[in-house]
Protein backbone atom coordinates (compact mmCIF):
# COMPACT_ATOMS: atom_id res chain seq x y z
CA UNK A 1 0.00 0.00 0.00
CA UNK A 2 1.19 3.39 -0.87
CA UNK A 3 2.02 5.38 2.08
CA UNK A 4 0.22 9.09 1.24
CA UNK A 5 1.43 10.11 4.30
CA UNK A 6 5.00 9.36 4.30
CA UNK A 7 4.99 11.13 0.74
CA UNK A 8 3.37 14.08 2.03
CA UNK A 9 5.12 14.44 5.04
CA UNK A 10 8.66 14.44 3.64
CA UNK A 11 7.34 16.65 0.68
CA UNK A 12 6.61 19.63 2.91
CA UNK A 13 9.76 19.54 4.84
CA UNK A 14 11.83 19.41 1.97
CA UNK A 15 11.89 22.79 1.08
CA UNK A 16 12.30 23.62 4.69
CA UNK A 17 16.53 22.54 4.35
CA UNK A 18 18.28 26.00 4.05
CA UNK A 19 20.88 24.80 0.98
CA UNK A 20 17.83 22.94 -0.62
CA UNK A 21 16.03 25.96 -0.29
CA UNK A 22 18.54 28.73 -0.72
CA UNK A 23 19.68 27.76 -4.05
CA UNK A 24 16.81 27.81 -6.39
CA UNK A 25 15.46 30.96 -4.30
CA UNK A 26 18.76 32.68 -5.26
CA UNK A 27 18.32 31.54 -8.55
CA UNK A 28 14.76 32.27 -9.47
CA UNK A 29 14.71 35.85 -8.23
CA UNK A 30 18.21 36.29 -10.30
CA UNK A 31 16.05 35.57 -13.36
CA UNK A 32 12.73 37.01 -12.24
CA UNK A 33 15.06 40.70 -11.71
CA UNK A 34 16.68 39.89 -14.87
CA UNK A 35 12.95 39.54 -16.79
CA UNK A 36 11.50 42.10 -14.87
CA UNK A 37 14.38 44.64 -16.06
CA UNK A 38 14.09 43.56 -19.55
CA UNK A 39 10.47 43.80 -19.29
CA UNK A 40 10.40 47.62 -18.22
CA UNK A 41 13.30 48.72 -20.93
CA UNK A 42 11.35 46.65 -23.71
CA UNK A 43 7.63 48.46 -22.85
CA UNK A 44 9.33 51.57 -22.79
CA UNK A 45 11.67 51.05 -26.03
CA UNK A 46 8.24 50.24 -27.86
CA UNK A 47 6.83 52.88 -26.55
CA UNK A 48 8.97 55.36 -28.19
CA UNK A 49 9.77 53.35 -30.83
CA UNK A 50 6.75 51.78 -31.94
CA UNK A 51 9.37 48.53 -33.06
CA UNK A 52 11.40 45.83 -30.67
CA UNK A 53 14.82 45.65 -32.46
CA UNK A 54 15.50 42.34 -33.76
CA UNK A 55 19.24 41.84 -31.52
CA UNK A 56 16.67 42.92 -28.32
CA UNK A 57 14.54 40.32 -29.68
CA UNK A 58 17.08 37.81 -29.86
CA UNK A 59 18.49 38.59 -26.47
CA UNK A 60 14.80 37.71 -25.00
CA UNK A 61 14.75 34.60 -26.66
CA UNK A 62 18.73 33.52 -26.04
CA UNK A 63 17.83 34.72 -21.85
CA UNK A 64 14.48 32.13 -21.76
CA UNK A 65 16.50 29.67 -24.07
CA UNK A 66 19.00 29.87 -20.82
CA UNK A 67 16.65 30.36 -18.36
CA UNK A 68 15.03 26.33 -18.91
CA UNK A 69 18.10 25.16 -19.47
CA UNK A 70 19.27 25.77 -16.04
CA UNK A 71 15.60 24.84 -14.63
CA UNK A 72 15.90 21.28 -16.19
CA UNK A 73 19.85 20.97 -14.69
CA UNK A 74 18.67 22.18 -11.03
CA UNK A 75 15.07 19.82 -11.10
CA UNK A 76 18.02 17.18 -12.22
CA UNK A 77 19.79 18.04 -9.20
CA UNK A 78 16.54 18.44 -6.83
CA UNK A 79 15.06 14.69 -7.94
CA UNK A 80 18.23 13.24 -6.94
CA UNK A 81 18.42 14.88 -3.50
CA UNK A 82 14.76 14.34 -2.68
CA UNK A 83 15.00 11.02 -3.75
CA UNK A 84 18.10 10.26 -1.02
CA UNK A 85 15.96 12.71 1.77
CA UNK A 86 13.36 10.46 1.05
CA UNK A 87 15.04 7.73 1.71
CA UNK A 88 16.60 9.47 5.11
CA UNK A 89 19.95 10.61 3.77
CA UNK A 90 20.68 14.42 4.08
CA UNK A 91 22.74 15.21 1.13
CA UNK A 92 23.72 18.64 0.86
CA UNK A 93 21.73 19.58 -2.55
CA UNK A 94 25.65 20.68 -4.24
CA UNK A 95 26.09 16.50 -3.80
CA UNK A 96 23.92 16.31 -6.75
CA UNK A 97 25.19 18.11 -9.36
CA UNK A 98 27.42 15.43 -10.44
CA UNK A 99 24.08 13.24 -10.96
CA UNK A 100 22.66 16.24 -13.09
CA UNK A 101 25.81 16.31 -15.37
CA UNK A 102 24.57 13.21 -16.33
CA UNK A 103 21.22 12.82 -16.45
CA UNK A 104 20.42 16.43 -17.87
CA UNK A 105 20.70 15.55 -21.71
CA UNK A 106 18.07 12.60 -21.02
CA UNK A 107 15.85 14.57 -18.81
CA UNK A 108 15.82 17.79 -21.35
CA UNK A 109 15.01 14.71 -24.18
CA UNK A 110 12.25 13.39 -21.64
CA UNK A 111 11.04 16.63 -21.80
CA UNK A 112 10.84 17.62 -25.03
CA UNK A 113 9.18 14.32 -26.32
CA UNK A 114 6.41 15.10 -23.88
CA UNK A 115 5.92 18.89 -24.90
CA UNK A 116 6.15 17.53 -28.52
CA UNK A 117 3.44 15.21 -28.32
CA UNK A 118 1.35 17.68 -25.89
CA UNK A 119 2.12 20.45 -28.44
CA UNK A 120 0.49 18.02 -31.29
CA UNK A 121 -2.35 17.69 -29.49
CA UNK A 122 -3.13 21.07 -29.41
CA UNK A 123 -2.35 21.08 -32.83
CA UNK A 124 -4.86 18.64 -33.71
CA UNK A 125 -7.64 20.37 -31.47
CA UNK A 126 -7.29 23.79 -31.36
CA UNK A 127 -6.01 24.60 -35.23
CA UNK A 128 -8.82 23.08 -37.11
CA UNK A 129 -11.74 24.84 -34.38
CA UNK A 130 -9.93 28.04 -34.94
CA UNK A 131 -10.23 28.05 -38.34
CA UNK A 132 -13.58 26.98 -38.53
CA UNK A 133 -14.65 29.98 -36.81
CA UNK A 134 -12.21 32.52 -38.42
CA UNK A 135 -13.55 31.58 -41.60
CA UNK A 136 -17.05 31.18 -40.87
CA UNK A 137 -16.55 26.94 -42.05
CA UNK A 138 -19.81 26.45 -39.77
CA UNK A 139 -20.53 22.99 -42.10
CA UNK A 140 -17.56 21.41 -40.82
CA UNK A 141 -18.29 23.03 -37.27
CA UNK A 142 -18.54 19.33 -35.60
CA UNK A 143 -15.59 17.80 -36.89
CA UNK A 144 -13.56 20.31 -35.73
CA UNK A 145 -15.69 20.13 -32.20
CA UNK A 146 -14.55 16.59 -32.54
CA UNK A 147 -10.98 17.26 -33.05
CA UNK A 148 -10.90 19.35 -30.05
CA UNK A 149 -12.42 17.16 -27.39
CA UNK A 150 -10.20 14.62 -28.82
CA UNK A 151 -6.92 16.87 -28.81
CA UNK A 152 -7.56 17.64 -24.91
CA UNK A 153 -8.06 14.01 -23.83
CA UNK A 154 -5.41 12.63 -25.91
CA UNK A 155 -3.44 15.76 -24.35
CA UNK A 156 -4.54 15.02 -21.05
CA UNK A 157 -3.77 11.39 -20.71
CA UNK A 158 -0.58 12.26 -21.90
CA UNK A 159 0.41 14.33 -19.34
CA UNK A 160 -0.95 11.90 -17.03
CA UNK A 161 0.61 9.02 -17.97
CA UNK A 162 4.07 10.44 -18.75
CA UNK A 163 3.92 12.44 -15.54
CA UNK A 164 6.71 10.04 -13.53
CA UNK A 165 9.01 9.94 -16.59
CA UNK A 166 10.85 12.52 -15.44
CA UNK A 167 11.34 11.25 -12.17
CA UNK A 168 12.16 7.74 -13.65
CA UNK A 169 15.13 9.50 -15.63
CA UNK A 170 16.79 10.69 -13.19
CA UNK A 171 16.21 8.44 -9.87
CA UNK A 172 16.36 5.56 -12.49
CA UNK A 173 18.82 6.61 -14.72
CA UNK A 174 16.95 5.21 -17.37
CA UNK A 175 16.98 6.34 -21.55
CA UNK A 176 14.20 8.83 -22.77
CA UNK A 177 12.13 6.32 -24.20
CA UNK A 178 12.35 4.09 -21.00
CA UNK A 179 11.51 6.03 -18.94
CA UNK A 180 8.40 6.98 -20.50
CA UNK A 181 7.41 3.84 -20.88
CA UNK A 182 7.58 3.22 -17.04
CA UNK A 183 6.16 6.27 -15.97
CA UNK A 184 3.38 4.90 -18.57
CA UNK A 185 3.71 0.90 -16.87
CA UNK A 186 3.44 2.94 -13.45
CA UNK A 187 0.33 4.87 -14.12
CA UNK A 188 -1.81 3.83 -16.52
CA UNK A 189 -1.84 -0.21 -15.86
CA UNK A 190 -1.32 -0.21 -12.00
CA UNK A 191 -2.17 3.10 -10.44
CA UNK A 192 -4.54 5.27 -12.49
CA UNK A 193 -6.99 5.93 -8.88
CA UNK A 194 -3.83 6.21 -7.01
CA UNK A 195 -2.15 8.77 -9.08
CA UNK A 196 -5.10 10.97 -9.87
CA UNK A 197 -5.98 11.22 -6.00
CA UNK A 198 -2.27 12.19 -5.79
CA UNK A 199 -2.65 14.99 -8.26
CA UNK A 200 -5.69 16.04 -6.73
CA UNK A 201 -3.99 16.39 -3.40
CA UNK A 202 -1.03 18.49 -5.08
CA UNK A 203 -3.29 20.74 -6.75
CA UNK A 204 -5.29 21.00 -3.59
CA UNK A 205 -1.83 22.19 -1.72
CA UNK A 206 -1.16 24.28 -4.10
CA UNK A 207 -3.87 26.37 -4.96
CA UNK A 208 -3.81 26.97 -1.05
CA UNK A 209 -0.86 27.63 0.12
CA UNK A 210 0.19 29.38 -3.26
CA UNK A 211 -3.10 30.69 -3.81
CA UNK A 212 -4.61 32.75 -1.42
CA UNK A 213 -0.89 34.41 -0.13
CA UNK A 214 -0.49 35.70 -3.55
CA UNK A 215 -4.16 37.06 -3.82
CA UNK A 216 -3.54 38.65 -0.68
CA UNK A 217 -0.15 40.34 -1.87
CA UNK A 218 -1.70 41.33 -5.48
CA UNK A 219 -4.45 43.38 -3.09
CA UNK A 220 -1.70 44.78 -0.97
CA UNK A 221 1.13 45.92 -3.71
CA UNK A 222 -1.43 46.32 -6.84
CA UNK A 223 0.16 49.41 -8.30
CA UNK A 224 3.60 49.08 -7.07
CA UNK A 225 6.66 49.81 -9.63
CA UNK A 226 8.71 46.48 -9.52
CA UNK A 227 11.63 48.53 -8.83
CA UNK A 228 10.12 50.36 -5.68
CA UNK A 229 10.43 49.31 -2.20
CA UNK A 230 6.95 47.95 -2.18
CA UNK A 231 7.67 46.09 -5.51
CA UNK A 232 10.91 44.69 -4.43
CA UNK A 233 9.20 43.28 -0.75
CA UNK A 234 6.27 41.85 -3.14
CA UNK A 235 8.45 40.32 -5.24
CA UNK A 236 10.69 38.72 -2.63
CA UNK A 237 7.84 37.15 -0.94
CA UNK A 238 6.22 35.97 -3.96
CA UNK A 239 9.16 34.20 -4.46
CA UNK A 240 9.70 32.72 -1.26
CA UNK A 241 6.12 31.18 -1.90
CA UNK A 242 6.78 29.99 -5.84
CA UNK A 243 10.47 28.49 -4.39
CA UNK A 244 8.46 26.38 -1.99
CA UNK A 245 5.91 25.07 -3.83
CA UNK A 246 8.14 23.77 -6.42
CA UNK A 247 10.48 21.93 -4.16
CA UNK A 248 7.04 20.40 -2.79
CA UNK A 249 6.38 19.71 -6.33
CA UNK A 250 9.86 18.24 -6.76
CA UNK A 251 9.91 16.37 -4.04
CA UNK A 252 6.15 14.92 -4.08
CA UNK A 253 6.69 13.59 -7.31
CA UNK A 254 9.82 11.90 -6.03
CA UNK A 255 8.30 10.59 -3.51
CA UNK A 256 5.10 9.34 -5.14
CA UNK A 257 7.71 7.28 -7.67
CA UNK A 258 9.31 5.93 -4.71
CA UNK A 259 6.21 4.93 -3.08
CA UNK A 260 4.76 3.13 -6.14
CA UNK A 261 8.11 1.76 -7.34
CA UNK A 262 9.32 0.49 -3.72
CA UNK A 263 13.13 0.78 -5.22
CA UNK A 264 16.46 2.17 -3.64
CA UNK A 265 17.20 5.98 -4.52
Amino acid sequence: MIDFGKIFRTAFMYPLRKDVFLLLFGVQLAFVLLFSYANEHVNVLVTWTKTMPLALLLSILLLLVVYSLVVLFLMAMYFDNAARFYKGKRKHILESIGVAKKRFIPLMLVNVVVWLVIIACVFVGVVPLTLVISLGMLQNAIFAIILFFIGIVVGAITIFSMSLAPASCVIDSLGVFDSIKRSWKIVMEKNKLNTLVFFLVVFLVVLVVGGVPTKVLELIFMDAPVFSVQGIASLFIGQIINVYLLLFLYSSIVNYYLGVRKIKA
